[in-house]
């Protein structure tokens, strides 16, 4: 038995950026393995949680052009309302990789990530 318990889903997205970008789509990828079934349900959990890492400091919004990602130059409620905003103007509620935005760990989310990769690390020892 593990002696810790399964990461979170907002664990899971601040130790796959430590490694690189997350897109939205796989934010509605993490929110799909939560075992909620509706694609509409799915892409409010997830935009619950980009709500949560980005209001929590976590991550940062932005895009990605030729040469790097390049942060939306406004206060986190307002990448939260235009994320929003756009994903549920599409009737589609299931995201591409690259669709709406990209989000990038902050420093507080690159420690948190860290920490998750080392617990999981230590675990297949």
């Amino acid at each position: 038995m593990s002696a810790h318990p399964k990461p979170t889903m907002i664990e899971d997205l601040v130790s796959s950026g430590v490694l690189d970008w997350v897109s939205a789509g796989e934010v509605y990828g993490v929110a799909a393995s939560s075992g909620v079934e509706d694609p509409n349900e799915r892409r409010h959990l997830a935009i619950g949680l980009i709500a949560d890492v980005l209001l929590r400091g976590f991550m940062v919004a932005g895009d990605t052009p030729p040469g790097g990602f390049v942060p939306w130059a406004s206060p986190p409620t307002e990448q939260l309302s235009r994320i929003a905003s756009e994903w549920l103007a599409k009737p589609d509620a299931e995201l591409w990789i690259g669709e709406i935005c990209w989000l990038r760990n902050t420093e507080l989310g690159d420690a948190l990530g860290r920490m998750v990769l080392a617990r999981g690390a230590e675990e297949r020892e």
